[in-house]
């Protein structure tokens, strides 16, 4: 309770300046070396922020929703009359914007200005949302806040129905309620970014024509899952297994690396943060325990979506037909695991 306490307390004070790490992408971005190798713009916005927002949302909750740069702006701006939003519209323009912001992490490792562009674009985009919804639009239009919000409801402490933070059990906080439309697609879409990462490290075919693809396959597949549309809230311990198998080595190697980088982030030679040389620890463990542990995350997370999709079967439907509904749903979940583990594992021959 103290901690969340205290990360809420920071988070507010936080809100009414820009916060440090969106300066420490942007900054670089618009002024650093072109080459991505020397900029550490690319590696702070989708290691330190993107895959670092992972860890802290499990553990203390939507931590995004209490930092958000842009709540903060929203409620200096004021709201108005903003209109209401459209009863259908769920996340789909969450949606949106990690189909976008998958491909933009594709591309930068060829161009640091990208990431600025991507910025640039996305805060008008937030900004054009608010200025129409209020504040309300960030629940819906935010990808930063929506992944956050969502893998918070994994988080050991939340608040209960008059605010106050609880000690909680993990795995029952997530209901049969009816999950916005477009959720589905949205954990499709990260996982599906996750897997063609994984196939391209496994010497299949890259490009955006194949990262569409495995965001199609996996949607497919998922969308097949979830017919029984109260089952879609187990899926996202299955999102939070790929994402943490997935971002294990980037999240161990690559913040060594946006450190050292942001230590000299225009690249003339300065040492900011006494840095500048320092070795890079790669393998950041010994022998294959980043594999062993990768696995362990990609197979818990999987085996976690099981268990949650047999308690939501549970309070719906009577032990003789719950098996027959869940098959469906098991099936979905094991194609996804054996697809990331062969890709990551295995490989093609």
């Amino acid at each position: 309770m103290c901690c969340w306490a205290a990360v809420a307390a920071s988070c507010s004070v936080r809100r009414r300046s820009p916060p440090a790490v969106l300066l420490a992408i942007v900054v670089p971005a618009a002024l650093g070396p072109a080459d991505v190798a020397a900029n550490p713009a690319p590696r702070l916005l989708f290691t330190v922020l993107w895959a670092g927002l992972l860890p802290a949302s499990l553990l203390l909750g939507p931590v995004w929703r209490e930092c958000s740069p842009l709540r903060g702006l929203a409620s200096l701006l004021g709201q108005g009359a903003p209109r209401v939003l459209p009863a259908g519209l769920g996340v789909w323009p969450t949606v949106v914007a990690a189909v976008v912001f998958s491909g933009v992490e594709q591309l930068s490792g060829q161009s640091a200005p990208l990431v600025l562009a991507f910025l640039a674009a996305y805060a008008l985009a937030q900004l054009a949302g608010i200025a129409v919804y209020g504040s309300s639009w960030l629940g819906a239009g935010d990808l930063f806040e929506v992944y956050s919000t969502a893998l918070g409801q994994l988080a050991p402490i939340g608040r209960d129905d008059r605010g106050h933070v609880r000690w909680r059990h993990p795995l029952l906080a997530l209901t049969t309620e009816p999950v916005p439309p477009g959720f589905v697609a949205l954990v499709a879409v990260l996982v599906g970014t996750g897997l063609y990462d994984g196939a391209v490290l496994a010497g299949l075919p890259g490009g955006m024509l194949a990262l569409a693809a495995w965001m199609v396959a996996t949607t497919a597949v998922l969308v097949a899952g979830t017919r029984q549309a109260w089952l879609a809230p187990a899926l996202l311990p299955l999102l939070a297994g790929q994402l943490a198998g997935h971002y294990l080595g980037p999240l161990l190697v690559d913040t060594q690396v946006a450190a050292v980088l942001a230590s000299d982030p225009f690249g003339r030679g300065w040492d900011l943060l006494g840095l500048s040389g320092a070795e890079i620890v790669d393998p950041p463990l010994p022998g294959t325990l980043a594999l062993w542990l990768q696995l362990a995350l990609l197979v818990g997370g999987h085996v976690l979506a099981i268990l949650v999709a047999q308690r939501l079967t549970a309070g719906c439907h009577d032990a003789r037909t719950a098996g027959a509904v869940q098959f469906p749903f098991r099936l979905a979940v094991l194609t996804v695991l054996l697809a990331a583990v062969w890709l990551r594992f295995v490989g093609p021959a």
